[in-house]
Formats: C-alpha cells, sequence, structure tokens
C-alpha cells in the first residue's frame, strides 16, 4: 500500500527523520572532502638562536690568550701572535674572527686578502632535523671510507675527542679551498670555518688544524 506524502508529513517520525538524515548526509559529504582534498602539509617553525657577543669572554693567562663561551661548553685558544675581534655580523650572529697580525680584510665584501684568519660562530638551539642530516653524513662517511678518494669534498674528523664534519669547497683562481667545521654537540653546533688566499692555502690550513687541536669541550 502506498503512503501518500501528505501522510507522511503528518508523522511523528517526519521531522525527526528529517533532522537526521540531513546529519547523516552532513557527516558524509564532510568525509568525502577529506578524503578528497590534500591536506596542507605541517609547518614547523625554527628560529636559530645564535650566540650574542657577551657571550664570550677574552682570558689572559700564562699559557696563552683563550676565548671561552660558558654557555656553549666551548674554549679556544687564540694562536700565539694573533688577534681576536668579536663583533656582530649579518642577522645579529656574533663572528668570532682569530686574525694573524697581518691578516686584511677588502673594504667592499668583507674577504681576507691578506695572512690567515679563522671565523666561529655557535648556534644554541640547532634544528633537531639539520643535526640529524648532519649526524647522517658523518654515519656514512664514517661507513664509506672508500669515498675519501672521491671528489665529495667532505670529510670527518675529531675536534677534542667529538666528531666534526668537516667541508671543503672547490679554490678559485685567487682564493682557496673553503673550509667549514661544524661540531655537533646535542642541540648546539659550532661551526669553524677559514677561506685564504690562494697562494697561502696551505699554510692558512695548516694553522687552522693547529687551531683545532686547542679547541676545549666541557
Amino acid at each position: 500500500m502506498k503512503t501518500s506524502i501528505a501522510k507522511l508529513a503528518k508523522s511523528k517520525f517526519f521531522v525527526p527523520g528529517i533532522v537526521i538524515g540531513l546529519v547523516v548526509l552532513g557527516w558524509f559529504i564532510l568525509i568525502l572532502g577529506e578524503l578528497g582534498s590534500p591536506k596542507e602539509p605541517e609547518v614547523v617553525e625554527y628560529t636559530a638562536n645564535w650566540s650574542q657577543e657577551e657571550d664570550y669572554v677574552i682570558k689572559e693567562t700564562p699559557e696563552g690568550t683563550f676565548v671561552e663561551n660558558e654557555k656553549a661548553g666551548l674554549t679556544f685558544k687564540v694562536p700565539d701572535g694573533w688577534r681576536v675581534e668579536i663583533g656582530e655580523s649579518v642577522g645579529g650572529i656574533a663572528d668570532v674572527d682569530f686574525l694573524e697580525k697581518n691578516a686584511r680584510l677588502e673594504p667592499e665584501w668583507g674577504f681576507f686578502i691578506g695572512g690567515c684568519a679563522i671565523e666561529l660562530e655557535i648556534n644554541y638551539n640547532y634544528n633537531e632535523a639539520l643535526a640529524e642530516s648532519t649526524q647522517g653524513i658523518i654515519s656514512y662517511l664514517e661507513q664509506h671510507p672508500e669515498e675519501d678518494e672521491k671528489d665529495i669534498f667532505m670529510d670527518v674528523i675529531s675536534v677534542d675527542h667529538h666528531k666534526a664534519l668537516k667541508q671543503i669547497g672547490r679554490a678559485s683562481s685567487k682564493f682557496g679551498k673553503s673550509i667549514n667545521v661544524e661540531i655537533l654537540l646535542k642541540e648546539k653546533l659550532c661551526r669553524i670555518r677559514t677561506r685564504p688566499l690562494l697562494e697561502e692555502e696551505e699554510r692558512c690550513l695548516q694553522e687552522l688544524d693547529k687551531f683545532l687541536e686547542t679547541v676545549s669541550i666541557k
């Protein structure tokens, strides 16, 4: 027996049935929308917390001059006869420059154009993803020593019994190889770098190696 629309409308189940139907329909459309449209990737904001000028203390001792950053647990010996300059660079990062007495800067671009120089900076909250990437490269190079013979321009070294990643840039017609050493200490990162003139490359890279031997890590 057919039921007319008028009789159905008078039924006590008509209005609740419509409401329930709309709710189910809305829920179904929502589910389809979530399945059909791609989700936006989650963006994790990261702001590096770089060392500041006041974080560094210069100490004169009978053994020589030292630069200490207690917050990072790092101490650096100033090479004999060198000077040290601490100042703010681009982005509010405090650079510590260890300069040979005859080191000179090109006035327009700030490149060293004479003598040897070593620059360092410290990040207190190194991003977890970046840390894993750096550690991954170190682990790979340790497991594949044969890569040292290839032109990959990376090496694993030890700085005060801590593993560090040494990145070696290509030389140019004017400048020698650029060296960037990253010492990863839990969430902290200490970056030490230099790029001498081509004619002074060998001597300045030897000075960098000697400097790294004096780094003390707590």
